[in-house]
């Protein structure tokens, strides 16, 4: 909420009510789009004085959480991906954070949609941004060295295709969606899914290797070797967490696909009729499955699809082709889900989703691949609408929520 995050200007929009409090004369609130204010001298002014207004959202929160990330190594313990304001990086979990995700000049970026990077060297950060309001940044692909500390807008993508151009100059506008990015597993080659509004089109799918000096298109082709390049096809990538040659690409109806040519092509698989046919190429709002490729193992995808429960799916690098397996019982919802460190003595990561088990709503850990669960919530304990989900790497016992209204939350048992 700071001035300096809003490129100086005012900070109050929005504005929809005002009270003055019939008790204390000197005291009125009002709220806006970025929280409530109030004054405590507010007759200061028949006396020719200034009335100061503060914020007053301490135990509030209305933000919207899109995706949160946790490195396995480094000073941040959080990547935290929001609506309006940008991203932070989370340094110490007990304290604010200042916000991150700006220029060099203080002028931050807004609503991220994802953020990537290697898990071996996780200073390496790539997110998709925003440009703010005030045009004070423009939005794009942003590019920092120093696991969120300071950023580099990198180059656009330009001419490559009219589609193309015609997406970046949108892009360049304040306030729109830039899309999605994966970096491979050593931190070289970075691959863009420019967005048009909250899809992901197949035709505007690009990678570098040199930090946007120069850009190519990927090329995408189906099950019969055909080029796909309509633009009412998607394509979301997220990249090995191993391999550095190997992404995986996801479209809507649940087509999937993999590159092992570090993203210069990607060749579709066959997926099977009891796979829940799924829009899986879109961000924002149009993320109704949480994909997670799990770190330390090639080839392993986890897709949470909502009403048809859990899945892990298999990839064979070499074949070209992925074992689908369902993780979750029959009935059971499973809505969002991420991985954490696994528990003394199992050779399994840390499962943590949210949905519906056996009947009943909420929280959930399981230590052995879905087949034994554990709810850790109580009924106190919803928090509404539920973005992302995020175990932490380095912590037993710790996750993270991204929730649509509530802020971003973690836990850890209660020792």
């Amino acid at each position: 909420m700071k001035p300096e995050y809003n490129s100086g200007g005012n900070l109050i929009h929005w504005l929809s009510d005002i009270k003055l409090d019939p008790f204390d004369p000197d005291r009125a609130v009002f709220n806006t789009g970025t929280g409530i204010f109030m004054t405590e001298n507010l007759n200061a002014a028949a006396e020719g004085e200034t009335v100061v207004w503060k914020p007053s959202c301490r135990g509030l929160e209305e933000t919207v959480h899109l995706n949160v990330y946790s490195p396995p190594i480094g000073e941040v313990k959080l990547i935290d991906i929001i609506g309006d304001l940008g991203g932070f990086a989370f340094t110490d979990l007990t304290k604010p954070a200042e916000n991150s995700f700006a220029d060099e000049k203080g002028n931050r970026y807004i609503t991220c949609l994802n953020a990537d990077f290697p898990d071996e060297n996780p200073w390496l950060v790539a997110v998709t941004a925003r440009g703010n309001w005030t045009g004070k940044t423009t939005g794009g692909l942003i590019w920092s060295e120093d696991q969120c500390k300071t950023w580099t807008r990198l180059n656009d993508p330009t001419g490559l295709s009219d589609r193309i151009d015609h997406l970046v100059a949108a892009i360049r506008r304040p306030n729109t969606n830039s899309g999605w990015v994966a970096v491979s597993a050593d931190g070289k080659t970075l691959v863009w899914s420019l967005a048009e509004g909250s899809r992901l089109p197949v035709d505007a799918v690009v990678y570098t290797d040199d930090l946007g000096n120069s850009w190519s298109k990927c090329k995408v082709y189906d099950l019969n070797g055909n080029l796909v390049d309509n633009e009412q096809d998607t394509l979301k990538v997220l990249s090995d967490r191993v391999d550095p040659e190997v992404f995986y690409g996801f479209g809507d109806g649940s087509r999937m696909y993999i590159s092992r040519d570090r993203a210069r092509t990607f060749r579709e698989i066959v997926v099977p009729a009891y796979f829940p046919a799924l829009e899986l190429g879109g961000i924002d709002g149009r993320m109704p499955a949480e994909i997670r490729v799990e770190s330390g193992r090639t080839g392993v995808v986890w897709i949470s699809t909502g009403e048809k429960g859990l899945w892990k799916i298999a990839f064979d690098i070499q074949k070209g082709t992925a074992d689908f397996r369902r993780v979750s019982d029959e009935g059971d919802v499973i809505y969002r889900q991420g991985m954490g460190k696994a528990a003394p003595g199992s050779d399994c990561k840390t499962l943590y989703v949210n949905g519906i088990i056996k009947g009943e709503y909420g929280f959930y850990r399981s230590f052995d691949e879905g087949r034994t669960w554990q709810r850790i919530n109580n009924e106190s304990q919803m928090f509404g609408d539920i973005r992302s989900i995020a175990g932490d790497p380095r912590v037993f016992g710790r996750f993270y929520i991204a929730t649509g209204t509530r802020g971003v939350l973690w836990g850890q048992p209660v020792e």
